[in-house]
């Protein structure tokens, strides 16, 4: 359980290395999700033997033989930035100007809402100015869905 002051961010940007389930139980709770867009800096940024516009340029020709399918889904964007920072496991702390080039969402949270954020998807929340919150969080913890 977390419970937020009145405008109160207990964390900074980060990731978590597992989906979690959100449930938020009182107040209201800004949530900020963002996806990871190449830069011209990540464009050399290399994993082993291939850049990361490489695995998009891939992703978009399969995309074009198979569009039926998105071959690229926001999740997967997230796990190839972890890649990029060589952070296998995850859970990356950001700094809010590095999210810049990213594409970041504002999502409201209010008593009896759900919130599923997949592996590796940057946020972080910041409580309402004026009711605070409290949310439970639920980790899927991969060892324990085995």
């Amino acid at each position: 359980a977390y419970e937020s002051g009145p405008g109160d961010q207990a964390l900074k940007p980060h990731t978590d290395p597992y989906g979690t389930f959100i449930i938020a139980v009182a107040g209201v709770k800004v949530w900020t999700t963002c996806i990871p867009m190449p830069t011209p800096e990540e464009e050399e940024a290399r994993f082993p033997n291939i850049t990361f516009a490489q695995v998009l340029e891939e992703s978009s020709r399969l995309h074009k033989e198979f569009p039926w399918k998105q071959v690229t889904s926001d999740a997967e964007m997230c796990q190839l930035k972890e890649l990029c920072k060589r952070n296998i496991p995850g859970c990356t702390p950001y700094q809010v100007s590095e999210l810049q080039h990213f594409k970041c969402q504002n999502i409201t949270l209010q008593a009896g809402d759900v919130l599923y954020m997949p592996k590796g998807v940057i946020h972080y929340a910041k409580a309402d100015p004026e009711s605070g919150s409290l949310h439970l969080t639920i980790g899927l913890h991969s060892d324990n869905l085995r």
